[in-house]
């Protein structure tokens, strides 16, 4: 991911070469739209959304009807990620 949005010349690069042919993309532009797409959907730092939880909670219970009185934030532990946001390091990344 953080190549992505850092090194940005270098994934157009590959875009036009690997993805060009497969989306049938005739342009530089449309090439460009791609990645301005693709990077902005991205998130920066790797903490679960709210969506995802949900919806990962809601195929568990799928297969697991009897946790369907637990609190799906409860599952997901998200320290590590805090800790290396709470230092900066994640920050740094896109400098």
């Amino acid at each position: 991911m953080q190549s992505i949005i850092t090194r940005k010349q270098e994934t157009l690069e590959i875009l036009k070469e690997h993805a060009s042919p497969i989306l049938h993309l005739q342009s530089n532009e449309e090439v460009e739209m791609l990645y301005e797409e693709w990077a902005h959907s991205l998130e920066r730092k790797p903490y679960p959304a709210i969506e995802a939880i949900t919806n990962v909670f809601r195929l568990a219970m799928r297969r697991n009807p009897e946790i369907a009185s637990f609190n799906p934030l409860a599952l997901w532990n998200s320290h590590y990620v805090r800790e290396l946001d709470d230092s900066g390091y994640i920050d740094q990344l896109y400098q």
